[in-house]
């Protein structure tokens, strides 16, 4: 979906509600991988030289587990707001007089998803040969165990005499 800008009348917010199609959306292997649905309300003004768009995003993407890697269904609602003008610092940009609405969605939403997302009822994998899976906490017990560095007996070294 693109807006023309010089379309939007100056003062009024106009309003959008619909689905939009981002399943052409292909992600990466351990993130998001694709968007499955997604059901868009867009309150967009014109302030003359300032676009306020006013996204309220829902629907579900496919991403991975992390402790199976299987492929599973997450639902995501998202609510933000951008403010758009013609200046370079801005994070979207207005090319020419149109606005990509869906460059904007898919942003937001795989902004939005977390990078560690867990299968209800999954386990962390079993350790094995050569590694060990521990917890969180298990791994800050670990590294709380301070042991003696090997440079430790530098320390008493002297090394004016070389």
């Amino acid at each position: 979906m693109k807006l023309n800008r010089l379309l939007l009348p100056e003062g009024k917010t106009i309003n959008y509600n619909e689905d939009v199609d981002l399943s052409y959306f292909r992600g990466d292997e351990y993130h998001v991988r694709s968007i499955k649905s997604c059901h868009m309300v867009l309150d967009v003004t014109n302030y003359d030289d300032l676009i306020t768009l006013s996204f309220n995003i829902k629907g579900t993407v496919l991403t991975t587990c992390a402790y199976t890697l299987e492929e599973i269904p997450y639902d995501y609602s998202v609510k933000e707001v951008i403010e758009l003008n013609e200046s370079d610092d801005d994070e979207f940009e207005i090319k020419g007089n149109m606005i990509d609405i869906d460059e904007m969605l898919i942003t937001l939403i795989v902004s939005n998803v977390p990078f560690v997302v867990v299968k209800e009822g999954a386990e962390l994998p079993p350790s094995g040969d050569g590694y060990r899976v521990m917890s969180e906490e298990e791994a800050e017990a670990l590294a709380k165990d301070e042991k003696p560095s090997v440079f430790d007996i530098l320390e008493d070294a002297d090394f004016d005499d070389i």
